[in-house]
């Protein structure tokens, strides 16, 4: 398995075309269909499922996509540490993100920043929930952007609530009619749940237990690595699980969102730690809190 072969696997999933996707990468449909084989050979699994007419994702498929596109990320989080290291001084910005954090307006806001401050480095760091607020006490990351269900972050952290978003049931298309709504949590006991590892997103998991340790029969629990894997689980008919849609970056073809009565929020969060002043946080502070207002996190 080659950068190359994700590359071209990548644009294929894109397309779902041989043609299209080879005309985009600018080779032979043979060479196309060569690298395809060979990167199923490598990984021992079929990728797509082929007819005359059309292809479709396998789940294995679905989940190299996820897990191609985290290592791309990756790789160019690699050259922007190390280019951010050497150019790193008192004109510099580490932002870190959660996962489905940069979404709405957050994008806007940061491209203001730097038309208005060009003079400052910025690097976007992804984080992990479990590591986030470590990264932002140790001065690795100078602002956060993090979703929540708390109301609450560890001293001497400052943080605002720049949105909030209802928690919904996410389920497969042609699993709808089994769902009285608003869905009551309680009433799950008997479904698959596909669930973010507690240990990697802490932050998120707080309303869990609200209706687990409540209800009568044990939930059959998978666990996702993100919320991208999630979303490709219940689209395939693996279970079911908790979404905030607005969050929510990947495709949602043939998923059905149904709400909730217990009207769990999710709040995305910018937090920073005022023991490391720098007149870079302050003004990208004061950016982001005029054009997206909140409220004050505790």
């Amino acid at each position: 398995m080659t950068i190359k072969s994700l590359e071209y696997f990548l644009v294929l999933a894109k397309h779902l075309n041989i043609s299209k996707a080879a005309q985009e990468l600018y080779i032979s449909q043979p060479a196309l269909s060569r690298q395809l084989k060979q990167l199923e050979d490598d990984l021992s699994a079929v990728l797509f499922e082929r007819t005359n007419h059309s292809m479709k994702l396998t789940l294995a498929g679905e989940v190299l996509i996820q897990e191609a596109n985290e290592l791309f990320h990756k790789r160019a989080e690699l050259y922007d540490r190390v280019r951010f290291a050497a150019v790193q001084s008192s004109q510099s910005l580490c932002i870190g993100y959660m996962q489905g954090t940069l979404n709405g307006k957050l994008p806007a806001c940061i491209t203001a920043y730097r038309r208005q401050h060009s003079g400052v480095h910025i690097l976007l760091n992804r984080n992990a929930s479990n590591q986030a607020f470590s990264d932002l006490l140790k001065n690795k990351v100078q602002v956060l952007f993090l979703l929540t269900t708390i109301d609450a972050l560890p001293a001497p952290l400052c943080g605002n609530i720049l949105h909030e978003s209802e928690l919904y049931l996410a389920i497969p298309e042609e699993f709808a009619k089994r769902f009285r709504q608003p869905i009551d949590l309680k009433e799950l006991s008997n479904e698959t749940l596909i669930l973010l590892n507690p240990t990697d997103t802490p932050l998120m998991h707080t309303p869990v237990p609200l209706f687990l340790h409540e209800n009568t029969n044990q939930n059959n629990i998978i666990y996702a690595q993100d919320i991208s894997d999630a979303v490709a689980m219940v689209r395939t008919g693996l279970g079911i699980t908790l979404i905030a849609k607005d969050y929510c970056m990947e495709s949602t073809d043939s998923i059905r969102f149904l709400p909730l009565k217990e009207n769990i929020k999710v709040k995305l969060c910018m937090a920073w730690n005022p023991s490391f002043p720098s007149a870079e946080v302050t003004s990208f502070v004061k950016l982001v809190n005029k054009q997206m207002p909140g409220k004050q996190l505790h």
